[in-house]
């Protein structure tokens, strides 16, 4: 990373993770356009909705119908409250979503104006458990290549830095160029303050001396 100079861990289950998210998100959003996955309502789904609901599904009908709804509504009269008519509904990874999924979109979508088109946070939640499910595991064994396909894969995809569900899929260790830099310098001080070699000749004179010294008194 960076020119070889930074030494990066990266989180093998997490990096799985996001680029199998990403490949089943647009896999998903293609189905769903095409039809595939969206399931019809016999008879078609009612119930209660709040003003701002109401109007979320009049402002943003394109967003429910790109992940498989279809609805309508009704305001009633001298009231709060109106009637949305639900007659498609998406099936994602097997499970058919409900109202209250859908109920939970109309207020992440009057929340955010429309403005960030993001996925359901229900269609996220299936989608991003199948992804951990499916991903590799911590400890399993890979080989260099399928290391360098990892990477390259999570290169390509839009939120490369975390997985399905928040976690970093990377992260730095240690500036290398940094650590090179310390390493030269302590050698440079252990270099200056190296020990004089002991003579043990000198030593063994000096003992002699001493002894003869001794046996004189």
């Amino acid at each position: 990373c960076g020119g070889g100079r930074t030494l990066v861990l990266f989180d093998q289950h997490a990096v799985d993770e996001r680029v199998t998210l990403e490949r089943l998100t647009a896999a998903t959003a293609e189905d769903l356009q095409q039809g595939v996955g969206s399931l019809a309502c016999v008879p078609p789904i009612e119930f209660h909705a709040t003003l701002g609901e109401l109007g979320a599904v009049e402002a943003y009908g394109h967003c429910l119908r790109r992940w498989g709804w279809e609805a309508s509504c009704r305001h009633a009269q001298s009231s709060r409250l109106g009637v949305v008519r639900v007659s498609r509904v998406p099936c994602i990874d097997g499970r058919r979503l409900t109202v209250q999924d859908l109920r939970e979109y109309l207020q992440q979508l009057e929340a955010t104006g429309g403005a960030s088109g993001a996925m359901p946070g229900a269609v996220s939640y299936v989608l991003g458990s199948r992804a951990c499910r499916t991903a590799v595991k911590f400890g399993d064994a890979l080989s260099p290549s399928r290391c360098a396909a990892f990477l390259r894969a999570l290169a390509a995809t839009r939120m490369p830095f975390q997985c399905a569900h928040g976690r970093p899929t990377c992260a730095p260790l240690i500036d290398l160029a940094r650590l090179q830099s310390i390493e030269t310098l302590l050698q440079g001080n252990k270099k200056k303050k190296k020990r004089p070699k002991l003579d043990l000749d000198a030593l063994r004179e000096k003992c002699r001396k001493k002894k003869k010294e001794e046996k004189e008194e």
